[in-house]
């Protein structure tokens, strides 16, 4: 199995764990949840969890980033006409991923 794979599944993997790490912070325990625990972890502590594992993932999405450094280069190079679609297509959804992260912040109303 190539190394690509298997970085691929692991980064899902961790995707997956911190959506669960993540909603278990937010709902079940959540700020001022005090003594609560799920498996003998207190939010303070699954709050740690969470935190090394994303790090774990920002690692793992460096190198999947250095894996593919041809293939990132040529699309930003335009070599090929085929990916011109792809192009745009994916700074349509920069562009949009980037004005949603900077308005959010206004929009959103503390509880």
């Amino acid at each position: 199995m190539k190394w690509t794979v298997v970085l691929d599944i692991l980064l899902v993997l961790l995707v997956l764990v911190l959506t669960f790490t993540g909603l278990l912070l937010t709902n079940t325990l959540p700020p001022g949840s005090r003594r609560l625990t799920v498996w003998t972890l207190n939010r303070h502590q699954w709050g740690d969890v969470h935190f090394y594992l994303s790090m774990l993932f920002i690692t793992g999405l460096v190198l999947h980033l250095i894996m593919h450094v041809h293939y990132i280069k040529s699309v930003i190079a335009g070599n090929n006409l085929r990916w011109q679609r792809t192009r745009l297509i994916a700074a349509v959804m920069v562009i949009t991923i980037l004005i949603a992260l900077t308005v959010m912040p206004l929009i959103m109303k503390p509880d």
